[in-house]
């Protein structure tokens, strides 16, 4: 495609110069950008919606706490960049975004550590009792309503990789009360 996600081992948004994620498997990864990279520079698309689907349904109904894992490098601008989930295929959870990563403007900032390791609990962005049988992810990136009409379609990039899902520990507080307090 001449915008949005790709699966590639090659492709680097050109803010990054030719640094592309040091995931674990160093192999094909899916990286985004928003632009046409057949013009100098790449010319944003405003008020543009991409998604990468991983078109698969996960059955994690046996499990009481699941975790959404993966490696990411990239920069965050005025973008959002969101990992979102759906029991249906239609209605979609945010399972967690890159807010805490930090915006890269002219006042600060940087690209994220290369690579970041996130990881994301499924189970929580449900409500209690939600039967998790065909459960599918996504990754978007979409532009909100408060940024300003000048610096919509502006993004840095985003690389995603070795994506994998976990089982969590059900106690998690319980546990680390134990280990941080009680030693055991």
């Amino acid at each position: 495609p001449v915008n949005g996600w790709r699966l590639s081992s090659t492709a680097v948004p050109p803010i990054f110069g030719t640094n592309k994620i040091n995931s674990t498997s160093d192999g094909q990864y899916g990286v985004f950008w928003n632009g046409d990279i057949t013009q100098d520079p790449p010319t944003g698309i405003i008020d543009a919606e991409y998604i990468m689907l991983l078109d698969t349904a996960f059955d994690l109904s046996a499990f009481p706490s699941v975790n959404f894992e993966f490696q990411q490098f990239g920069a965050l601008f005025v973008e959002k960049q969101v990992v979102e989930a759906s029991i249906d295929g239609t209605t979609w959870v945010e399972i967690g975004n890159n807010t805490d990563m930090g915006m890269y403007t002219a006042a600060g900032g940087s690209a994220f550590p290369n690579p970041s390791n996130r990881s994301y609990n499924v189970t929580k962005a449900f409500p209690n009792g939600t039967v998790l049988s065909a459960v599918k992810f996504r990754f978007r990136v979409f532009w909100g309503a408060n940024v300003p009409a000048s610096n919509k379609g502006i993004a840095y990039g985003w690389f995603v990789d070795d994506i994998k899902l976990t089982e969590g520990q059900p106690n998690d507080l319980r546990l680390a009360n134990a280990f941080a307090i009680v030693g055991t």
